[in-house]
């Protein structure tokens, strides 16, 4: 399993393999900085992203494909180390996206009432922070947040 830069490939087998596909029907200028979580079979298992507000702020936002469900909990895993790092067996720290990049405060917008995305945030380390109105067209979304502070590691 590895991250990589997203490709067109994984928007298209995303648009295929996804609870929302409507999501995919335009992809110019996704993100800022896009990825995507691959299996040794070159199978897409989730694809996300990180758009910057400002130097330290950032819009975390993932999508996990069928395949990647299968294996959630080392899908979670995988992003939750790559992006705020870890430490290995030998007691060596990585660093993740996060800390590289200076981020400090990150949101994750989640539309109402979608449970497995209020759960992936959760589990990734977000605590609701409050809700926005007609943020996806009409709808409205809970807004989910991270903080940081690189200054006590």
């Amino acid at each position: 399993m590895e991250f990589r830069a997203i490709t067109q490939s994984d928007i298209d087998f995303m648009s295929e393999h996804t609870k929302n596909n409507e999501c995919y029907k335009e992809t110019a200028g996704l993100s800022e900085y896009t990825y995507a979580l691959v299996a040794d079979k070159d199978q897409t298992l989730a694809v996300g992203g990180f758009r910057m507000m400002n130097k330290t702020t950032c819009v975390a936002w993932v999508d996990i494909s069928d395949i990647g469900f299968e294996h959630i909990h080392v899908v979670i895993r995988a992003i939750k180390e790559w992006s705020d790092g870890y430490t290995d067996t030998n007691g060596e720290y990585h660093t993740g996206f996060y800390e590289v990049m200076g981020i400090l405060r990150a949101e994750a917008y989640v539309l109402v009432g979608f449970e497995k995305g209020e759960n992936l945030v959760r589990h990734l380390g977000f605590n609701l922070e409050r809700r926005v109105l007609k943020y996806y067209g009409q709808s409205p979304a809970d807004v989910y947040v991270q903080y940081f502070d690189w200054g006590t590691k």
